[in-house]
């Protein structure tokens, strides 16, 4: 509402808090190149526009393309006589074409394993230097986003009627509607001691501030358009100690049953992982290592695809927060914070359209922070395997 004084104040303040940033951005970039890569300081530099205010191109750094391993010898001979089979059934075709390799001589035979072994000659050094290639590229968006993450200035104790500046700002859209808010009232401390308790240690940086202001908050909203792909955006911040929403789950239950389990080997892979923005059944944003929590081992903020993987995204609660109110919650936004997912089409999507849809909300802030991507539940020596950092009891 343009006549509202206060809504005038917050859509000051929020130009304020983006031209703020953009100068600390960049006076810090100056400041510490020291600390951080000559080519990472020039490469955020590039991406963002040199006057505070104007519209941004952002062009982000692009992933090598992985060389396609070459098929083997009967793979290329099935390939090319699929063509002169085209009316079988597929089992009719497959035992056609391998009766036809057989009764190929033995030179002809060479002849398609030579093609496949030079093929795999240069397939191994085009590997060798995708490698180095992947290795140069996932260093440079990390440094992109650390670099980044020196402008994310959050006041925790804002945090109220920062969620309620965003859900206004939406239901003003005229492109958007918001099908479902809800903002909790603030815990007591009685109930902040007691989360504690059952938790097993102080409550993490950030999350005792934003549940002492916010007992919880649902947000749901899409882009008014016909197309199945229309944009969306979801949050789904769990009340601390128990719920009454779909999950009936807060942050300090057990999760036994939903997020880990004692009927089959490795179902205690996940027993670390305790929830907080359920923003889909099957993913969420939640703390890891925190079943219990130990003060030797601060709990980060994790994408959890439930039952599956793990990844960790380099921010602590607050600053997860922070990028929730840059993103407005779009749908699988984390995914952008990892180096494992960052490719991923819901991310792509996110770093494309978001933008679009929201100014304020600029790529690079919403980079991996982490180089090592990897899933911490997970046997590094065999990957899909429980690992010991799953086993926290």
């Amino acid at each position: 509402d343009s006549g509202n004084p206060s809504s005038k104040q917050a859509a000051v303040g929020e130009r304020g808090f983006e031209e703020n940033t953009e100068h600390r951005v960049k006076r810090r970039l100056e400041l510490r190149q020291h600390s951080h890569s000559a080519a990472a300081a020039y490469s955020l530099k590039r991406h963002m526009a040199s006057t505070p205010g104007e519209a941004r191109t952002f062009v982000l750094p692009v992933p090598p393309q992985k060389p396609k391993r070459p098929a083997k010898a009967y793979v290329q001979f099935m390939s090319e006589r699929r063509a002169h089979h085209a009316g079988m059934s597929g089992m009719a075709m497959m035992d056609a074409i391998s009766k036809e390799w057989q009764e190929l001589d033995d030179a002809a035979k060479k002849a398609y394993d030579d093609k496949y072994q030079l093929e795999e000659a240069a397939y191994k050094d085009s590997a060798s230097e995708y490698e180095g290639k992947k290795l140069a590229y996932e260093k440079e968006v990390v440094e992109l986003g650390k670099a980044a993450q020196s402008s994310l200035d959050f006041d925790m104790a804002n945090v109220r009627q920062a969620l309620e500046v965003m859900v206004e700002e939406l239901k003003s859209r005229s492109d958007i509607t918001v099908t479902k808010h809800r903002i909790l009232p603030g815990l007591e401390a009685a109930q902040l001691d007691k989360a504690t308790e059952l938790l097993g240690a102080d409550l993490p940086a950030g999350v005792r501030e934003f549940y002492s202001a916010c007992g919880g908050f649902e947000l749901e909203w899409a882009l008014k358009a016909e197309s199945k792909e229309a944009d969306r955006g979801c949050v789904n911040i769990l009340p601390l100690l128990e719920g009454d929403g779909k999950l009936g789950l807060g942050v300090c239950s057990s999760w036994e049953g939903s997020i880990w389990f004692t009927d089959h080997e490795g179902g205690e892979r996940f027993k670390g992982v305790r929830p907080l923005d359920h923003f889909t059944p099957e993913a969420c944003g939640a703390l890891y290592p925190a079943n219990p929590i130990r003060a030797e081992a601060a709990p980060s903020m994790h994408y959890h695809y439930c039952g599956e993987a793990l990844h960790p995204l380099g921010v602590d609660f607050a600053e997860y927060v922070a990028l929730l109110l840059k993103s407005r919650g779009f749908w699988y936004w984390p995914q952008s914070l990892n180096l494992n997912t960052l490719q991923r089409p819901e991310a792509q999507r996110f770093l494309a359209r978001a933008p679009e849809l929201f100014p304020d909300t600029t790529p690079f802030l919403f980079l991996p922070r982490l180089l090592d991507a990897s899933d911490p539940t997970e046997d590094p020596a065999m990957p899909g395997v429980l690992g010991l950092g799953g086993w926290l009891s």
